[in-house]
């Protein structure tokens, strides 16, 4: 059977785009379809589609759905739910987005399996002509985890407690760039998905934001950039 090159192209493309999980290109950078830097929720639901129906578990040489997990995990509220980009922050729609992702529901079992019969489908790598080849353009998994504390009270502590997966079960063993505004407290055992419990405790209102690095015993991962977003309302 022979490749489709229009899917070989696409896919490949594809890998380039998923260097911003934000989806701010064009009219996606539109303040109204959510919080500005989230994740798009829909965006990552298309993207699953794509991997379900094309049958392939790496999108430009990365584990679609590995990748992500690690976005979506860190960034679920305390409720459960998601609040991104993509559908206007409607929490209800973000939720089913994040919800449909997770699953990999093959809504379209018999279609994916007579596409297989006439076409070989395989993951053909990123766009050498891409964004991805700009120079220093980060690589996808170099990209920083968002966390969104959401409106939170100025001077008040507000706390959070994140999930952080990993390729396989590691440590944190610390966290750098915290001070008295924000706090972090590691597990202590090694787990394939650890819980990070953080304190927020803003000095002033506005917008918050901080980059912290987790110090991980990943191989080839010492550090993993993790951005903390709030938005600090002042005191009544």
């Amino acid at each position: 059977m022979a490749e489709d090159q229009g899917l070989v192209r696409g896919l490949r493309i594809l890998g380039n785009y998923m260097s911003d999980p934000s989806d701010t290109r064009g009219t996606a950078a539109w303040s109204g379809n959510g919080p500005k830097g989230a994740v798009s929720l829909y965006y990552l639901w298309s993207l699953e589609r794509v991997g379900v129906f094309c049958n392939v578990r790496t999108i430009g040489g990365k584990d679609w759905y590995r990748w992500g997990v690690d976005l979506l995990l860190p960034t679920q509220k305390a409720d459960g739910s998601w609040v991104g980009r993509g559908s206007g922050g409607s929490p209800v729609i973000d939720t089913c987005f994040a919800l449909l992702f997770l699953k990999r529901s093959d809504l379209l079992p018999d279609l994916r399996e007579t596409l297989q019969k006439r076409v070989t489908i395989s993951d053909p790598g990123l766009d050498p002509k891409g964004i991805n080849a700009k120079k220093g353009a980060p690589a996808p998994e170099d990209s920083p985890l968002t966390i969104d504390f959401g409106e939170v009270p100025v001077k008040a502590a507000t706390a959070r407690l994140v999930r952080v997966r990993g390729p396989e079960a590691f440590r944190i063993t610390g966290v750098r760039g915290t001070d008295d505004q924000l706090q972090a407290k590691p597990p202590s055992l090694s787990r394939e998905v650890q819980e990070l419990a953080l304190t927020l405790r803003p000095d002033k209102s506005g917008n918050f934001r901080r980059t912290i690095y987790l110090v991980t015993d990943i191989p080839g991962r010492a550090e993993v950039a993790v951005q903390i977003e709030a938005r600090v309302s002042a005191a009544k």
